[in-house]
């Protein structure tokens, strides 16, 4: 991660996040897909359910980051750090992934992903990252009625008419969603903006429920080829509004294994970089392949083991990364080159 955070909620959100962006990938890469006209039956509802966490888990990582950096200065050691984690586990992935001939040579993409948006979100996020000191600038110069203007334009303009009327002010890698994420988590932060837990979670469940029912229904009726129209895009307003709802919900959440939660949160991005990089195809469609147990009972229940594990190989294996090499190179640069901002 290039930065961590104090709070525990955060840091249990992040957890969170990842680990239904993992549910989602199942839905989205795995042998079974969501969109592949299945039966509307209970494995066909966790599916799903899994899937809406894509757009979800996206837009919690960006209010976090707005939440935690909108009163921080610029530091370019944040970028570097982040960079050098994206490299890595892109270079890695590429090399074991061309080796075991899931993917075609290209040294061009593996070294340079950023740019060539090896990881769509990783380039978009890096972009943020960069600008967010001028995002700053511009929110502190607002009263708390502007912010709010500001915040309402970006979401008729990115999320609610892209999501209602197909119209879409789009920029690659949606860089304006992000800001617009990167605002409300600020707008949160500054103005301490709480709703009532149990009114939250009625809420969060209302819409959780809603949004799989509109789903349900599209499957059902076969009204629109693209049955998650509504919902499954971290651009769609419903998207957007439960994700802020369910932000609210945990930064007010506290655990007394704060330290077990933050070592545990600081891998949450090797995570996303690991599972999903040039190796997504070995997890998805040889380790963890769903097409062996879709028909079984015992589907949801292998479905929610399988995240957990894919999750927890993640974290170990970036915890060996630590010690084993980022710990030694950054003491190198410290004590022999005397870098002392990394």
């Amino acid at each position: 991660m290039a930065y961590q955070g104090k709070n525990s909620g955060i840091q249990l959100l992040r957890i969170f996040a990842m680990l239904i962006i993992i549910g989602f990938h199942f839905t989205d890469h795995g042998a079974v897909k969501v969109t592949d006209n299945l039966p509307t039956d209970l494995n066909f509802l966790f599916l799903a359910f899994f899937h809406l966490g894509g757009g979800i888990g996206n837009c919690l990582f960006v209010l976090i980051t707005g939440y935690l950096l909108c009163d921080k200065t610029f530091k370019i050691r944040r970028l570097i750090l982040l960079y050098s984690e994206i490299l890595f586990y892109s270079v890695i992935s590429y090399y074991i992934a061309v080796k075991r001939g899931h993917v075609e040579p290209n040294l061009l993409v593996a070294w340079f992903p950023i740019t060539n948006i090896r990881y769509w979100f990783m380039s978009t996020y890096f972009l943020l990252v960069a600008l967010f000191p001028f995002i700053n600038m511009i929110i502190s110069e607002c009263t708390k009625k502007q912010h709010a203007l500001l915040i309402l334009l970006l979401f008729l303009v990115c999320s609610v008419f892209y999501t209602f009327k197909s119209a879409y002010f789009a920029t690659p890698g949606s860089i304006e969603c992000f800001i617009m994420l990167y605002l409300i988590g600020a707008f949160i932060n500054k103005y301490r903006i709480d709703i009532p837990r149990r009114t939250n979670l009625i809420l969060i469940t209302f819409m959780a429920l809603s949004m799989v029912a509109s789903v349900v229904y599209f499957n059902v009726t076969k009204l629109r080829p693209d049955i998650g129209f509504y919902v499954w895009d971290m651009k769609k307003t419903p998207v957007v509004v439960i994700s802020v709802l369910i932000f609210i919900l945990f930064i007010k959440l506290r655990t007394k294994y704060e330290n077990y939660v933050d070592y545990i949160a600081s891998s949450v991005f090797a995570v996303y970089l690991i599972h999903i990089g040039d190796l997504w195809q070995y997890i998805f469609l040889k380790m963890f392949n769903d097409q062996i147990i879709y028909q079984s009972m015992f589907f949801p229940i292998w479905l929610i083991a399988s995240v957990f594990v894919i999750f927890s190989l993640c974290i170990i294996i970036d915890k060996v990364r630590y010690y084993l090499l980022a710990v030694p190179v950054l003491y190198i640069l410290r004590k022999v080159f005397k870098v002392s901002w990394i």
